[in-house]
């Protein structure tokens, strides 16, 4: 069966348009983004039809949930930044007043590491919890794969994607609650896989920050930086590396999904570090 078409809508290619200016994206970025060519984003900015199966990388790369309805007058674009973040003039308002500021990410490895993970996660907690209430909507045993836009389907390791059902992705906006408590209480060690792909789904929005966030975009962060971060909390980057590899992960390897929630790690952290007690933390681990 061919793929589904969107019909052309010079609305529309206005708005992508508008949108990427907005973000500050050449057309090339945008494309890299949306996984298409420089030429066929071009199409897509005239306002020429577009594949379905290209949509979700369109909003991804312009921070959409949905294509906008162009047959409203009164259109209001909404990005995956949504509410949460704070904005003023210069843009986001990230400090040590943010509910998930880490002291010990800020003193170990900068102010933006400290930074990206108190942005990310209010991203990730509002991704999943949209894609929880679209899940939500479905019959019992549906996976993130079965909506028509998710940015949590598209970031998760695609080996497991029909595993990615309604309690696992509950599970998994637990364990960014469960992350924020505890980075801001000093305690960083990660205990399961579902606590660090958690970790590496928050800590990934750094590359998107200097789009939103000035003061970021002109610190010394580069693209990818947060890679780094993640393998000195983690003590390597195993997960990276095999989940995002190109393998083939068997069932008794403990990077298989079902080994996610199992608490099987007790990594030191860098520097040797002392780490608060973690007991008083219990109420907030994924078991």
């Amino acid at each position: 069966m061919p793929p589904r078409i969107r019909k052309s809508n010079d609305t529309l290619g206005t708005l992508i348009q508008t949108r990427r200016l907005e973000l500050g994206m050449t057309i090339e970025e945008a494309a890299a983004k949306a996984q298409v060519g420089a030429k066929t984003w071009g199409k897509y900015e005239n306002g020429e039809s577009m594949r379905q199966d290209k949509v979700r990388g369109v909003c991804r790369a312009l921070r959409w949930k949905t294509l906008p309805d162009t047959v409203q007058s009164d259109i209001r674009l909404k990005s995956s930044i949504g509410d949460s973040p704070s904005f003023n003039d210069d843009g986001i308002t990230i400090d040590e007043s943010h509910d998930a500021w880490s002291a010990y990410l800020a003193e170990t490895f900068g102010r933006d590491a400290a930074i990206a993970f108190a942005y990310g996660s209010d991203i990730q907690f509002d991704q999943i919890s949209e894609d929880l209430a679209e899940l939500g909507k479905l019959p019992r045993g549906s996976h993130l794969g079965q909506l028509d836009c998710s940015w949590t389907a598209d970031l998760l390791p695609e080996q497991f994607l029909t595993r990615y059902d309604y309690e696992f992705v509950y599970a998994l906006r637990q364990t960014v609650n469960a992350l924020r408590t505890r980075f801001t209480r000093g305690y960083t060690r990660l205990h399961s896989v579902i606590e660090e792909l958690t970790f590496y789904l928050i800590l990934q929005e750094a590359d998107s920050l200097p789009d939103v966030y000035p003061p970021f975009a002109h610190g010394d962060y580069h693209d990818g930086e947060w890679e780094e971060w993640f393998g000195d909390v983690c003590g390597d980057t195993d997960l990276i590396d095999l989940l995002y590899g190109d393998y083939v992960i068997s069932p008794d390897n403990i990077y298989h999904f079902d080994h996610w929630l199992k608490q099987q790690f007790y990594m030191p952290q860098p520097k040797g570090d002392h780490q608060p007690d973690d007991t008083q933390d219990d109420d907030h681990l994924i078991k």
